[in-house]
């Protein structure tokens, strides 16, 4: 049936399938790729790269829909009570109540509509808006002003919270990784 030749090829490439399928399993246990429609349709509304929300979100709560941190950020974007409740009037979010912030559905219009807000805020300056999506942006625009830590007055060479540092580093560093996973599962999300 299969000539000396042909054998080895094909377990070679049987081979070759099932490590590129260990890898992308692999992969996804550690860059999950969840919440798909949402982060698509948002990401869309709000002008944001999607795999700039999935890094957000890995970094924020590992997707976990009810997380909470000690700051009482809420849900998979980590959002304050102040800036959920801010946004939520802003784009008029029918039927809100604080505690709906877990909903992802709720969430993720919300931190994206926030994310979109720092970045017209900052001149489309990515690492300075996750500095004030982390810290704040009344911090960041006082380290702006300062010329420690901003030569320009539009970038950051310095953040001296070293939370904030680690977080922009990390989202930065997931970026690629949905990238990556969202150009390789495109065809099955969307």
């Amino acid at each position: 049936m299969y000539s000396r030749t042909t054998k080895p090829l094909l377990i070679a490439a049987i081979i070759l399938i099932l490590t590129v399928a260990a890898f992308l399993l692999g992969l996804t246990a550690l860059y999950p790729v969840k919440f798909t429609a949402l982060i698509s349709e948002f990401s869309e509304k709000y002008e944001l790269p999607p795999e700039l929300v999935y890094a957000v979100i890995h970094t924020e709560s590992r997707f976990r829909p009810h997380a909470l941190s000690s700051k009482e950020a809420s849900g998979l974007m980590q959002l304050t009570r102040q800036t959920a409740d801010w946004g939520a009037e802003v784009i008029g979010l029918n039927d809100y109540h604080y505690v709906r912030v877990f909903e992802p559905h709720i969430n993720i219009e919300l931190g994206c509509w926030y994310l979109q807000t720092l970045l017209k805020q900052f001149d489309g300056e990515l690492n300075t808006a996750l500095a004030a999506y982390n810290a704040g942006s009344g911090n960041v625009t006082r380290w702006l002003q300062n010329e420690e830590h901003s030569a320009d007055g539009r970038t950051l060479r310095h953040i001296p919270f070293g939370e904030t540092s680690k977080y922009v580093e990390r989202v930065n560093a997931a970026i690629p990784i949905y990238n990556f996973l969202l150009r390789i599962f495109g065809v099955f999300i969307s």
